[in-house]
């Protein structure tokens, strides 16, 4: 499949005020919630669902033709997922003509009464766990995150501030639905127009909360990078270089539709073009990379930190779980030329031999990979990632 579907546009979730739940209703949604930590989203679906019983958590390389490359997409940050308490409700099914669900048989995801950072980036997580993630092109593992909370006495220039959270989401949620490149270009920025909370004798003040939200990706499990490396599906031999080579069932056909799309012409200059390099890689493989870049940065620069060699090393190798080879959906392209920060720097240069030798075919990649679902990571010109 070349192109998933795209998700219908959500709307906030209000609070029916005429229809108050029952106390057993009331008594259901705590227990859900509570029941819901830690859960995956199916899991939390199925939970949800008015048969389905209160449930208790249980336990909490070198360069060269064909080479793997360096350097993979380090966009993702090194951050691992927020524990939010996340209840998903029928009533944020995405889909053309969903329904309400009565208060009895749905949890409400609604505001915080109290409003501050890590509140409402419970609530957005909650939010985008049951409206957005794991569908369409949103894996599993990518979230969304707050990346700026704060107070101002007056809204940013060019604002116009909304006076409750549920706009502030609504906004966001557009953003989502409107975004056309990869998740490292996602920001949406409202102001939330609202009281601060009174300090000893002060008196409640106005204030104008400025919300910047991103998204990212988490971490792969270890349970889940099990999971994942049995579910992929090995490509032909003739579409790999120098070794074989396995991506996510979902990015198979489009890939091979975007090799069998190469121009003859480009082929004439080099027959490999467009050959995955590297696609699937467990975490094993991928805290391999990690650590070997990490030592190869630190002994270049005895006087780096770990940790400063480590945010080094990010600029060019994702850390372990949170690259989308880690899912499947990120295939490396055999582009003409060694693989590495070095030629990638040149071929940002036009003026650059490299790049006035093989820069066609990265332009032909540019204009034509994303009506295949392929978008591109522009530090590497040989990434791309399986997104729509």
């Amino acid at each position: 499949m070349v192109a998933e579907a795209q998700v219908a546009k959500p709307e906030a979730v209000q609070r029916d005020s005429r229809t108050p739940a029952s106390p057993k209703s009331e008594q259901r949604h705590v227990q859900l919630k509570r029941s819901l930590v830690g859960q995956s989203y199916d899991e939390q679906v199925a939970l949800l669902s008015p048969e389905a019983p209160v449930q208790k958590r249980e336990g909490a390389a070198p360069e060269g033709k064909g080479a793997r490359p360096e350097a993979h997409d380090a966009g993702a940050p090194d951050k691992s997922a927020p524990g939010a308490k996340v209840a998903a409700s029928k009533q944020a099914e995405v889909g053309a003509g969903a329904q309400a669900a009565p208060a009895e048989e749905a949890a409400e995801i609604a505001p915080p009464d109290n409003l501050n950072q890590k509140s409402v980036q419970e609530y957005f997580n909650q939010r985008f766990a049951a409206e957005f993630q794991g569908k369409g092109q949103f894996e599993k593992v990518i979230s969304l995150k707050l990346g700026k909370y704060k107070p101002k006495p007056k809204p940013d220039k060019g604002m116009t501030p909304v006076t409750s959270l549920n706009e502030v989401w609504a906004q966001i949620a557009a953003d989502l639905q409107a975004l056309t490149g990869d998740m490292r270009t996602f920001a949406s920025k409202s102001v939330l127009q609202t009281m601060a909370p009174a300090k000893g004798k002060a008196e409640p003040k106005e204030v104008f909360i400025t919300i910047h939200t991103e998204l990212y990706r988490r971490p792969v499990t270890k349970a889940e990078d099990k999971g994942l490396a049995k579910s992929m599906v090995a490509l032909d031999p003739g579409l790999c270089m120098g070794g074989k080579e396995s991506i996510a069932p979902e990015t198979v056909e489009p890939f091979k539709a975007l090799y069998a799309a190469i121009p003859a012409s480009l082929k004439a200059k080099d027959g490999d073009y467009g050959k995955c390099v590297s696609g699937f890689r467990p975490m094993e493989q991928q805290t391999r990379l990690y650590e070997n870049a990490i030592a190869k940065n630190m002994a270049a620069n005895p006087a780096l930190s770990r940790k400063d060699a480590e945010k080094v090393t990010r600029q060019w190798v994702a850390a372990p779980g949170t690259s989308a080879h880690n899912t499947g959906h990120a295939v490396d392209l055999w582009m003409g030329w060694s693989m590495g920060s070095t030629n990638a720097k040149q071929m940002g240069n036009k003026k650059s031999k490299l790049y006035r030798q093989h820069g066609e075919f990265w332009e032909w990649l540019k204009v034509n990979a994303p009506s295949f679902g392929f978008l591109p990571y522009s530090p590497e010109p040989w990434h791309w990632e399986k997104w729509k």
